[in-house]
């Protein structure tokens, strides 16, 4: 019994890890309308970023989704990529908005 619970331990571990393998990227063969939406409303208060409202793919229900805009917190040394549709010989992948490191010279 404790074997099994140690190695299901290990494998729980290992798997939050290494989110990035486990996740499939879906190609999607219609093109996302450009988003149109307002301008973004005032920061609650300084140190914030504006995400813009985007399409995202739903698998479930096999259309886009409208992902309004929000705010988030400002990291340190860091730059916000925002999320984007990259068209490729396939279809059409979803980038991911994410954080990236800036270094100085």
């Amino acid at each position: 019994m404790k074997k099994w619970v140690l190695i299901a331990g290990l494998f729980f571990f290992a798997s939050m890890a290494m989110p990035g393998i486990a996740e499939a990227q879906v190609v999607i063969k219609i093109k996302p309308t450009p988003p149109s939406a307002p301008p973004a409303p005032p920061p609650p208060k300084k140190g914030y970023i504006w995400v813009k409202p985007y399409w995202k793919w739903s698998q479930r229900h096999q259309r886009y989704i409208w992902r309004p805009g929000h705010w988030i917190v400002k990291r340190p040394r860091q730059r916000w990529i925002p999320g984007h549709w990259r068209e490729t010989r396939r279809g059409y992948i979803w980038i991911e908005g994410h954080w990236r490191t800036v270094y100085r010279r």
